[in-house]
């Protein structure tokens, strides 16, 4: 699913995950043009939603973090989740700046940083157990 996104190493590709240092690290990259960044939501909560994609390829990526996944009660501040995106997403943006997208997430991370640490949320086992197994999609299904 991931094979354009040459970028991504086994584990990246495996958990569809990538901590905030590699987050910049990908933005950062030559070939990488970012598309589109706000806060929005889907399923799990709120958070903020990052679309790259390289050039020349018409294939979107989406990461999502800087938010709290409210299934499993827990902050995404170091955890970007990522998905492919929807290639219709790409008519409806604009080249983004880099560096005040990477400027702006600096900004944001430390803010998170701050929530993660001084907020106290509860976090539902049940679910947790049941998307390790499975996944996330999965386990919203068929437990609620």
């Amino acid at each position: 699913m991931y094979e354009k996104f040459e970028f991504l190493n086994e584990n990246e590709h495996l958990f569809e995950t990538v901590n905030f240092k590699r987050l910049i690290q990908i933005l950062k990259m030559d070939k990488i043009q970012i598309l589109n960044y706000q806060r929005s939501t889907n399923s799990y909560g709120e958070f903020l939603f990052i679309t790259i994609k390289i050039i020349g390829n018409s294939i979107p990526l989406v990461f999502y973090g800087f938010g709290l996944h409210e299934y499993r009660g827990e902050y995404f501040v170091d955890k970007w989740r990522m998905y492919i995106g929807n290639t219709f997403d790409l008519e409806k943006t604009n080249i983004q700046n880099k560096k005040e997208v990477i400027n702006y997430l600096n900004l944001e991370y430390k803010k998170w940083k701050r929530i993660k640490e001084t907020d106290v949320v509860e976090r539902d086992n049940t679910f947790c157990m049941v998307a390790d197994m499975a996944d996330e999609d999965y386990a919203l299904s068929n437990l609620w």
